[in-house]
């Protein structure tokens, strides 16, 4: 398709939707950041600076009850509308799958990931879609306000849908466009909907390999400039959240410099919010309370397309930025920082029965501003959870210097006084992390490491002995026992030869930094 007909296609839709053109033009003005001052990464932050960040919206929380309204559909409605709706939706994914299967008869794994389906496999496939649209029939969304043009594959190769917050999502997108997915690898382990993953030609990705999302990125790369694949669909944040602001949008999208489509995912609710996060209800219960619903709302927007500007297209990170600022605005939403990573978090927050609202931090901005890694910031927060016995998100000063077997000396209170930046008397997890690294990067000093090494190595040997050990840390700690002591020295002695060296040292200042802290103060 010419050059011309694109813009007239961008043109024709902008002049549908007359109040929201002015919106693409400013927007694209106001983002257009540059790449210097819009996307500058740097680890030389302040200790104040590093605690200026802005958490006021957590993408993961979920904290909406059961209303007494609800509990009466439930247990009048629920056993009448859910056996029914359950039974015609799982008829409906079976049929759907073996109509998948029928298409890709014949096809290795390898020729469905490389190669685009013939025409006559295509047309095979069409009953899915007007399947998709009968299971969200049944699930309670009789009517879907649609408003928007969805753009040919050959302006846009790429659609990006945004905020990803239910399963409902994928239904839709595959009634309306049955685009090629990008999922993780995990799905094709379950019965019937592997055979389904399969056919669209969905990117797999397998998070925990690296060698596997290498592939899928090569992949993506390649897909939306091959002829011959439907559209690509992408939901860029990466995981589901709550619709209450767009976290970070990932590369993957971006990285061709392709044109996008900006789809907008709306669920107007009153009693009962279906977004399933990870700090939220289990996903069964999610589906429970949706089947039981009289009826379910959801409003799709095809935005306008987005094309890149020459800086955007040699800039990914600015080009997902952007999108994601114009999506924003359309949806007047904040926007956060968090990202895929946040989930792990949450996770390990929610198990450990901490409330993910008390995550006021966020990953990304604490890889960057604290130089971390997920590893550090889940030993970190396992940290935390162990320190906060009460589990309300806080650590006060009586908690910080028992569970950390600390003295109460003014030595101590300064080192609480420090990390506790806005003098709360309570240290909160991004107070804990940032205070907890800033101290790290004054230890790892090579000069600082030096001197409390030699503050233990008495016998100046180039190693500790467990007698050296002893005699230090009672005289800074000494309501240490015994039996923790001990527990501290073997942890760190880790060839087990009865001595810690430097380079043990130097891991041990990393797992307890407030301890070195107090020692090289």
């Amino acid at each position: 398709m010419s050059s011309s007909l694109s813009h007239r296609l961008l043109n024709e839709e902008v002049r549908s939707e007359a109040p929201m053109a002015p919106t693409l033009i400013n927007v694209q003005r106001k983002v257009s950041l540059s790449q210097e001052e819009g996307h500058k990464r740097s680890n030389s932050f302040t200790f104040r600076e590093r605690l200026s960040f802005n958490f006021a919206v957590n993408p993961f929380a979920y904290k909406h009850g059961v209303s007494y309204y609800e509990w009466f559909k439930i247990i009048v409605f629920g056993p009448i509308l859910v056996p029914i709706r359950l039974f015609l939706i799982i008829f409906s994914i079976i049929c759907a799958s073996l109509v998948a299967k029928m298409s890709i008869l014949g096809l290795s794994a390898t020729d469905l990931q490389t190669k685009p389906l013939c025409a006559w496999r295509r047309s095979m496939q069409w009953p899915i879609r007007l399947i998709a649209r009968l299971v969200l029939f049944f699930s309670g969304f009789y009517w879907i306000k649609v408003t928007g043009k969805r753009a040919p594959r050959s302006i846009a190769p790429i659609l990006v849908g945004a905020p990803h917050s239910t399963m409902f999502d994928s239904f839709w997108i595959i009634y309306a466009c049955m685009p090629c997915l990008v999922a993780k690898k995990d799905l094709v382990d379950i019965p019937f909907v592997r055979w389904f993953i399969y056919a669209v030609q969905t990117v797999l990705i397998d998070r925990g390999d690296k060698g596997s999302r290498g592939g899928a990125l090569t992949n993506l790369k390649q897909r939306p400039l091959q002829p011959g694949y439907p559209s690509l669909l992408i939901y860029p944040e990466g995981t589901c959240t709550n619709r209450k602001c767009l976290i970070s949008f990932k590369q993957g999208a971006f990285i061709t410099g392709s044109p996008v489509q900006p789809i907008l995912y709306k669920f107007p609710w009153k009693h009962f919010d279906p977004s399933w996060t990870h700090g939220g209800p289990e996903l069964p219960r999610i589906l429970l309370q949706s089947l039981c619903q009289f009826v379910n709302h959801m409003e799709i927007e095809f935005c306008p397309v987005y094309f890149p500007s020459a800086e955007e297209k040699s800039n990914t990170q600015l080009y997902a930025d952007n999108v994601r600022k114009y999506m924003a605005t359309r949806l007047d939403l904040p926007i956060t920082e968090h990202s895929y990573e946040d989930v792990f978090l949450s996770q390990d927050a929610v198990s450990r029965k901490l409330s993910v609202t008390a995550l006021n931090a966020h990953f990304y901005d604490l890889r960057h501003k604290c130089d971390i890694s997920l590893d550090d910031a889940r030993r970190m927060l396992a940290r935390f959870i162990d320190v906060d016995t009460n589990r309300d998100g806080l650590i006060s000063y009586d908690e910080f210097t028992s569970v950390l077997g600390l003295p109460d000396a003014p030595d101590v209170q300064k080192l609480f006084d420090t990390l506790d930046r806005d003098q709360s008397g309570l240290l909160d997890f991004r107070e804990f992390v940032v205070g907890l690294s800033t101290i790290s990067t004054k230890l790892t000093k090579e000069d600082s490491l030096q001197l409390a090494f030699q503050l233990f190595d008495r016998s100046g040997t180039g190693k500790v002995s467990m007698d050296d050990f002893r005699l230090i840390m009672n005289r800074i700690f000494p309501s240490l026992s015994e039996s923790e002591l001990e527990s501290i020295f073997n942890s760190a002695d880790k060839n087990k030869d009865a001595h810690i060296n430097f380079d043990e040292f130097v891991v041990m200042s990393k797992s307890r930094p407030e301890s070195l802290y107090l020692v090289v103060e």
